[in-house]
């Protein structure tokens, strides 16, 4: 039976009262254990929180307050300590988007070199991606695996939020495609097994990547990748089935065809974008690219990828697996880790990083920026200042320091 309360969020208390004057009827505390949960409902949006023993039911009357909720809730399940870009020293900027920039940073106490992604808040409200960035920190703080970038911390200000990640001084995998012309097969063969099994490793969580690209693969010294950039992430709804989702992002060149015709989808899309990876990494390009976006949709959903006369039949086979129309006959990885392919690539030695790639990055030192485009590397090592905006408590509970939960 439903009725009106009035709820408050303090810190990672959460509190229940009959009314907005009266005393509190009940107080949970949530934790790093405490599950959030949201559905659609049939008469309004719901959220369910799991505590301890407690199990909570609210219904709200927009999915837009849902959103807000579900978000507070969430981010109020890691604990924090206070940090701030005054703890580092700004070593040279590596990236920009839209958002935000990168900068390599070190932390004037323990000596620590990080990437520092920081995100101006104004522009994720103005652009209503507030999800996004909250989505990405709790993605990242929930991973552990040798192919995905570790996350240091998560820290906020009046303008900004910042997360902070494990260096990766071998650039993005984009770059070397550059520098590197025809790429050994032996190497493509490791980097998409690499990128495979940490693309099964998320998708065991519940969770989609949905912006496969050279440029979100990093490479390591030791020259493996690293996933990063886990803003287009999400984590599927459990116990709805695979497809649950029709949310319309990622990379041009690299949309399956049933998101172009907006269907619900699953993380079947990580394996059709590995598949337009294994060919751009074979042949420079991927494989339904045209001047034309509206074209480029058509031939994705209506084409065949073109493969050159004579070409080894297992690359073929292997990439047009991945490569299928119907997700339903989508290749998995788990499907194709015996193909030819791979060439009797052990995959229990690639995950323990026993298979050496064949190259490795040039890098001088550990604060070396020379594997980064010096359109950013040449920019002044400043934290800029930014528009102060009303948040009405979006940003909640975003701090996190590794090792501290």
């Amino acid at each position: 039976m439903w009725r009106s309360s009035f709820v408050e969020l303090k810190r990672s208390n959460f509190f229940v009262h009959k009314g907005k004057s009266s005393e509190i009827e009940f107080m949970t505390q949530l934790t790093p254990e405490t599950e959030v949960l949201e559905e659609d409902g049939e008469k309004a949006p719901k959220i369910t929180i799991k505590t301890g023993n407690d199990v909570i039911f609210l219904q709200v009357e927009s999915q837009e307050l849902q959103l807000q909720w579900v978000q507070a809730l969430r981010t109020c399940t890691f604990r924090s300590k206070d940090i701030s870009m005054d703890d580092f020293n700004i070593i040279s900027v590596i990236g920009r988007g839209f958002y935000g920039k990168v900068m390599l940073v070190e932390n004037k106490y323990t000596k620590e070199i990080c990437a520092m992604k920081t995100i101006h808040k104004a522009r994720l409200i103005k652009e209503k991606k507030v999800h996004t960035v909250i989505a990405e920190r709790n993605i990242l703080v929930k991973v552990n695996h040798p192919f995905i970038v570790n996350i240091k911390y998560a820290f906020q200000n009046e303008t900004k939020l910042y997360i902070g990640m494990e260096y990766v001084p071998g650039g993005e995998l984009f770059h070397m495609m550059q520098i590197v012309e025809n790429l050994p097969m032996k190497a493509i063969r490791i980097y998409v097994a690499e990128v495979g099994l940490a693309l099964e490793y998320i998708h065991s969580l519940g969770i989609v990547y949905r912006d496969l690209k050279p440029e979100n693969i990093l490479i390591t010294a030791e020259g493996h990748i690293k996933l990063t950039d886990f803003g287009l992430a999400k984590v599927l709804p459990e116990d709805e089935g695979e497809d649950t989702t029709k949310t319309f992002c990622g990379t041009n060149e690299y949309l399956p065809p049933e998101m172009i015709k907006r269907e619900y989808y699953g993380a079947m899309i990580d394996w059709w974008a590995l598949g337009i990876l294994t060919y751009e990494l074979i042949y420079g390009d991927t494989p339904f690219v045209h001047k034309s976006k509206h074209k480029m949709y058509e031939k994705i959903c209506n084409e065949e990828p073109h493969f050159p006369d004579n070409e080894d039949p297992n690359v073929v086979d292997f990439i047009t697996k991945l490569l299928k129309k119907d997700p339903k006959k989508r290749a998995k990885l788990k499907d194709l880790k015996n193909h030819p392919f791979f060439n009797g690539l052990k995959f229990e030695d690639v995950l323990a990083l026993k298979v050496k790639p064949p190259f490795r990055p040039r890098i001088g030192s550990d604060r070396s920026v020379k594997n980064f485009d010096s359109e950013f590397t040449k920019e002044a090592c400043i934290d800029s200042t930014a528009a102060i905006v009303e948040t009405n408590g979006a940003f909640t509970g975003f701090s996190y320091i590794a090792g501290d939960q």
